[in-house]
Order: structure tokens, then sequence, then C-alpha cells
């Protein structure tokens, strides 16, 4: 278990390295049942989000060399959420997600 809550920390803090600028933040989760690696980008802004594009090309960069991972062959595995919340001073939210198949035992 400790050496995958290390290894979740070690992806998180490449995909943060790799992918957090221009307020977009981003993080990482290991399902240590389903075997799943699920990273996330997600900015908040107050006017509609227009860097989407280039968010998402860091992304893939990142997945390419941490899993030799391809979202152009796994499009399904990509979730995009966004959403406009009222009443807030960044109301423009924008999530993508992509889970990754991932062994765990690699880790364990």
């Amino acid at each position: 278990m400790k050496k995958i809550t290390n290894y979740e920390i070690a992806v998180e803090r490449r995909l943060e390295n790799a992918c957090e600028r221009d307020g977009w933040i981003a993080s990482a989760h290991v399902a240590f049942g389903g075997g799943n690696v699920d990273c996330q980008l997600e900015k908040f802004s107050r006017e509609e989000i227009q860097d989407e594009a280039d968010a998402l090309k860091r992304l893939e960069e990142f997945l390419s060399q941490e899993f030799g991972f391809c979202l152009a062959d796994n499009p399904a595995a990509l979730r995009r959420d966004s959403e406009k919340i009222p009443n807030t001073i960044a109301p423009y939210h924008l999530a993508l997600n992509v889970k990754v198949s991932f062994d765990v035992r690699k880790v364990a």
C-alpha cells in the first residue's frame, strides 16, 4: 500500500511539473483495486477558457512519456466536463480527465 501511495505522489508531482501553467491545476489518482491511473487537468476562469487545446497537448505528451499511452488510440479514455457556475468570481470551469489502465503490480 505504501509503495502505491508513494507512486501516486510521484506521478502527481511529474504531472504537475509537466502540465500546471496558465491557471491549470493537475492531479493524479491511482485506483488501488481498479488498475487505473486518473490524470486530471482543471481550470476555473473569469472568462471562457480558450487554451484547452494547449492543456490537452501537454497532458497527452505526459501520458505518452509516463505510460506509453496514446490518447488518439484511446479516445474514449478522455472525459471532458465543462460548466458555468453562476454568481462566482471564476464561473467557467473545465476539467479534462484521462483514465489509463495500469498494472498496479508494477509498483507493488
